[in-house]
């Protein structure tokens, strides 16, 4: 930095003139400055005290002595505030602080940074708070103005991002200096409204998050590591650490696990899966030196000092601040902060760190110097000289010693003795286990290294486990093995094409049985929960879900086994006639009513989502590839899409059907749906639920209602039809009828599960139901109930479920 002249201010004419060297400087009159002296004129005097308002006089020379007056002229700007070594300047309208390390902050060993816009994450619907810029170099933009209202409580009121990775491991120990300008609406009943600067170290975060839940409060989980700590969370947001993801900043409130946390959200926030996320760690907070007294529009600045001791960061970490607002006279009022990134020093806030820029830190070993010839690091003159006859390479040496080198020299073997003898003239064979001879000594086994690898593991005597196994269990390819009475493995010979492996419970061995044969399970009768004719059924969350198009306050029943059945109060009593689960939540679609999605995390307490005036006669709903989809029979939009079940959009489809069923395919990456009508062309599919194609169905006639998928194959079924009431598609596109038992059987829909194909008539009291293990052959069984029509069927968790009028049936065990 180069030297500072001696100045002299003299107001001449309203307006400051410099002094030139020959001016008469008569320090002896003036206290402050001690015994006199002359200035380099050689002459010596006196000077007149200096007029009130009339006389600013601010002088550095060799001597190190300064004077500084006053100004006295309310009209003019106080200074309030100066950093150390700063100079004072004139502007033409008033004097201003003048920091020496504006424009070059490393040349004082620190690092400024400059709030300036525009935000990072702008505030709005889903984020309270809007995370402006730090930049480390004066940004000229337009001021930004940001106001909040505080009491007795400390109220956030800006944040700000350093948006690059700071490089470095550790913060130096040193003063910590901020800037502030701003104003407050009144000081009336003895207000006292002060700010405060919080900073942060800002933490990138390596693995993605996923936030769950509804309301202002929701449930972040981290997809790996340990990324949180209980002191992570507070309601205090002076204490408590942030989270920003890329939708905002929002406080951790509450710590479940060093993987779930809890955060507070605005009303409007939506949820983020599998995000990148940054964790903003408190470092400390400072309170400015004084309240602001300036009543807005008119401000004022406020700078003060922080001494902080040295942070440890991570490289990739960034730096953040967050500004608070807190009236200490317990009554509301408003602080308005002027931010402004420029190099208008008296408007601009700011941050001066301890944070080296340009200059050597000598806390981190990369930037001292030494390595080359003659060169140390840091040692002191007595060592110096003690080594200035060693070579690095001699120094190198005495790496890792911890004790005195002789007296460790002196304790070895001079010559080596023992079994170790007959080894130290030559090498050994390549490979081979070592044992002792018949003289004690090293010699070498025939047991290679190879074969000494095997013993890898073993735990207990190697024969007596082999003894105990069995010669060979399996005789022919493709045999089964059992655990017989004794325990021993039993084998099962092989049934024949098609047959399905059935268990007769308790220690009875397995048996083969064909599907539909006497052997296959029965149905059983479950008490329904209410009288209502139930449609649909779901499992998720270990709870089977039904809904109903009837009943009062009860159109939903729920169990946890398929046998007890309780009623639940569904959202309202419109005709609920598809369910769904996915992404930890029950969707239910109606036909009728105004708003007809209702949700549940519980299948227990469901709540009505608003549709957007898409009240059309939704019939089927699904969820596959992060998204739940549903089908209408009506409507200019007959298909709806919805990321959470909650915010529904309507989709174009793929021609105007009565579209009955949907599914998601995950092993083909498809939605597919079935319609009751259209010529050609009563089946569509979709990669996305957005964009769907028309395919061809195997027949025009058949009004197709129901559509599953297993064992490879897409089937369908129809309410109609002679003969082939099926059809069949390997990849959703290419149709084939097949011949089914029946003729005109209003078969409302098809599930796949425990190896087969499964379809009921609605007609109950006169047809029954079909199965087929491939799709392609089918055979016919009786119907499950011959009095009630099945209104509705599942599979899920190991069970099949028909549904009727104040009807439920179930075939199979739920798998635990």
């Amino acid at each position: 930095m180069a030297t500072k002249k001696p100045l002299c201010w003299r107001m001449t004419d309203g307006r400051p003139t410099e002094l030139s060297a020959s001016d008469s400087i008569p320090p002896a009159n003036i206290p402050e400055m001690g015994a006199a002296s002359t200035t380099s004129a050689g002459t010596a005097g006196a000077v007149p005290a200096p007029p009130i308002g009339g006389l600013a006089m601010f002088l550095r020379g060799d001597k190190q002595w300064v004077l500084l007056t006053p100004l006295a002229d309310p009209n003019q700007t106080v200074l309030t505030a100066l950093w150390p070594g700063d100079l004072i300047q004139w502007d033409g309208t008033s004097f201003r602080n003048l920091p020496l390390s504006i424009g070059s902050p490393g040349a004082a060993g620190v690092e400024a940074f400059y709030n300036a816009s525009p935000a990072i994450l702008a505030a709005g619907a889903q984020n309270g708070l809007a995370v402006n810029t730090l930049s480390k170099t004066p940004v000229t933009t337009g001021e930004l103005e940001v106001s909040v209202t505080a009491s007795t409580s400390t109220v956030p009121l800006a944040a700000w991002l350093y948006d690059t990775a700071l490089g470095r491991t550790t913060i130096p120990a040193g003063i910590w200096t901020v800037s502030l300008y701003g104003g407050v609406d009144t000081t009336a009943d003895g207000r006292l409204t002060v700010a405060a600067r919080r900073m942060f170290e800002v933490i990138v975060e390596g693995m993605s998050i996923t936030t769950t839940g509804t309301g202002t409060t929701r449930t972040t989980t981290a997809a790996s590591g340990t990324p949180f700590v209980s002191g992570d969370a507070s309601s205090n947001h002076e204490v408590s650490n942030y989270l920003q993801t890329p939708k905002g900043l929002y406080q951790i409130i509450g710590y479940t696990s060093p993987t779930v946390v809890t955060i507070a959200v605005p009303g409007g926030y939506i949820n983020e899966a599998g995000v990148s996320w940054n964790k903003w760690r408190g470092l400390f907070m400072t309170l400015s030196a004084t309240a602001f007294t300036s009543i807005s529009p008119i401000y004022m600045p406020q700078t003060w000092d922080s001494v902080q001791n040295t942070f440890s960061i991570a490289a990739t970490s960034k730096l953040g601040a967050i500004d608070y607002a807190l009236s200490q006279g317990g009554l509301p009022t408003t602080l308005t902060l002027l931010y402004d990134g420029n190099t208008d020093l008296n408007r601009n806030s700011r941050i001066y760190s301890p944070i080296p820029a340009g200059v050597s830190d000598h806390a981190s070993l990369t930037n001292l110097q030494g390595g080359a010839a003659g060169q140390y690091y840091h040692l002191t003159a007595a060592y110096n000289n003690a080594v200035a006859n060693l070579t690095t390479t001699e120094i190198g040496t005495l790496s890792g010693v911890t004790s005195a080198i002789q007296t460790q020299l002196s304790g070895k073997q001079a010559t080596v003795t023992g079994a170790a003898t007959t080894i130290t003239g030559s090498n050994l064979t390549v490979s081979r286990a070592l044992v002792s001879d018949g003289s004690g000594k090293v010699a070498v086994s025939a047991v290679t290294s190879t074969e000494l690898g095997y013993l890898s593991g073993v735990t207990s005597a190697i024969q007596s486990q082999i003894t105990a196994k069995m010669a060979n269990p399996m005789t022919t390819a493709g045999d089964l093995l059992y655990g017989g009475a004794s325990g021993t493995p039993t084998r099962l010979a092989n049934g024949s094409a098609g047959q399905v492996l059935q268990s007769q419970g308790g220690t009875s061995p397995p048996v083969w049985a064909t599907p539909g044969s006497a052997g296959e399970l029965a149905w059983t009768s479950r008490t329904s929960a209410a009288n209502n004719t139930w449609q649909s059924v779901a499992y998720g969350n270990g709870m089977f879900v039904a809904v109903a198009n009837s009943g009062s306050g009860n159109r939903v029943m729920s169990s946890p086994d398929a046998i007890n059945w309780t009623t639940r109060v569904s959202a309202a009593d419109i005709q609920w006639v598809g369910v769904t689960y996915g992404n930890g939540l029950f969707v239910a679609v109606s036909q009728t009513g105004t708003n007809r999605v209702m949700t549940s995390p519980d299948g227990i307490t469901w709540t009505q989502r608003s549709t957007g005036g898409l009240d059309f006669q939704w019939q089927s709903v699904c969820y596959g590839a992060g998204k739940f989809v549903a089908v209408s029979l009506s409507g200019t939009n007959q298909v709806m899409t919805s990321p959470d079940g909650m915010t529904w959009t309507g989709q174009t489809a793929a021609a105007v059907r009565s579209w009955r069923s949907v599914i998601h395919v995950p092993a083909l990456g498809l939605f597919v749906a079935v319609a009751m009508s259209g010529t050609g062309n009563r089946v569509m599919t979709s990669p996305d639920a957005i964009t769907w194609t028309l395919r061809a169905s195997a027949n025009d006639a058949f009004g197709w209602t129901g559509v599953a998928y297993g064992n490879g194959i897409l089937v369908a079924v129809t309410q109609d039809g002679t003969t082939q009431q099926a059809m069949t598609s390997p990849d959703g596109i290419a149709w084939t009828l097949r011949t089914t038992p029946y003729t005109s059987m209003f078969f409302s829909a098809v599930v796949y599960g425990q190896g087969l194909f499964m379809a009921i008539s609605t007609n109950g009291t006169i047809g029954g139901a079909m199965t087929s293990v491939d799709g392609v052959s089918w055979g016919a069984k009786s119907s499950p109930n011959s009095t009630v029509s099945i209104t509705g069927m599942g599979y899920a968790n190991g069970v099949f479920i028909a549904l009727g009028s104040n009807l439920v049936l179930t075939r199979g065990t739920i798998i635990l």
